[in-house]
């Protein structure tokens, strides 16, 4: 409106160089606008999931670690180095002689067989410790995620509460001042949507939380946004307890293929004390 004024209450021909100066400060603001108004995308726990599987640099490790032992696994037939032996003077008559020899040991074949149980056992771990990594990294992502949801709720519910309590305030404010009501009402409002305001910053801060720590577990550098649930309800727990899914847990079996790779090593240690042919 200032711009507009200027331009309007200045003599004519003032109005063509200032009308240029509006036009590009009107070019700015509106594009500095719209980058602050670019829509973020919503996010679904799918999506979250899937991010998460991709960029997070534990599950990276991990599969770094399967590929080791993959390529481990080929290296199961090694030879120990050829000895070359070359012999030259009078050790068989008074010629000077020439001999050249070549020896290879190899180990016993059980040896073979044992280490390659071994690698075995140990990439079979790799790929039970990736598949427990993932499930983990699932598990904390739906955390954070419904986390966030149960926030936004909250904040919502604590926002209806509060355009409540600031009725009610004015509401014991105008009967405290025509006298209709003592101090102790008016007080008493005040202090309740007092209250009210500390339980939103403290939601607040804990959605900034949550928030920060999904988005380190995504390892993304974009903001993103949690679709709302409108119908957000809170996750019931049931009482079955399903004892398969407890035996097929990979964190479960990597434990036992600790023992399963222990038993592994005896076998190899055992057999390199065989002799070589």
């Amino acid at each position: 409106l200032p711009l507009l004024y200027l331009i309007f209450s200045t003599p004519i021909r003032k109005i063509k160089a200032k009308g240029t100066a509006v036009v590009i400060v009107f070019l700015i603001f509106s594009f500095q606008n719209s980058n602050a108004q670019t829509p973020v995308k919503p996010l679904s726990v799918e999506d979250a999931i899937s991010v998460a599987l991709k960029n997070n640099l534990e599950m990276q490790s991990q599969q770094l670690n399967v590929q080791s032992s993959t390529a481990l696994k080929k290296s199961v037939f090694e030879l120990p180095k050829t000895n070359v032996n070359f012999q030259f003077g009078q050790y068989n008559s008074i010629n000077q002689d020439k001999a050249f020899q070549v020896s290879q040991s190899i180990p016993f074949p059980t040896y073979y067989t044992a280490k390659s149980g071994l690698y075995k056992a140990e990439l079979q771990s790799s790929e039970l410790q990736q598949q427990a990594t993932a499930n983990e990294i699932k598990a904390q992502v739906q955390y954070w995620f419904y986390q966030l949801q149960y926030l936004q709720n909250t904040k919502r519910q604590l926002q209806s509460l509060d355009s409540l309590y600031n009725d009610f305030v004015s509401a014991a404010a105008l009967r405290y001042k025509t006298g209709e009501t003592n101090l102790l009402e008016k007080t008493t409002a005040e202090t309740k949507r007092g209250q009210l305001l500390l339980m939103l910053q403290q939601n607040q801060t804990d959605y900034e939380n949550a928030y920060a720590s999904l988005k380190a577990l995504l390892n993304i550098n974009e903001d993103f946004s949690i679709s709302e649930d409108e119908n957000f309800q809170p996750i019931t727990l049931s009482n079955s307890f399903d004892t398969s899914l407890v035996a097929n847990n990979p964190a479960l079996k990597v434990m036992y293929q600790q023992a399963v790779i222990a038993e592994q090593n005896k076998k190899v240690e055992t057999a390199s004390t065989l002799p070589d042919f």
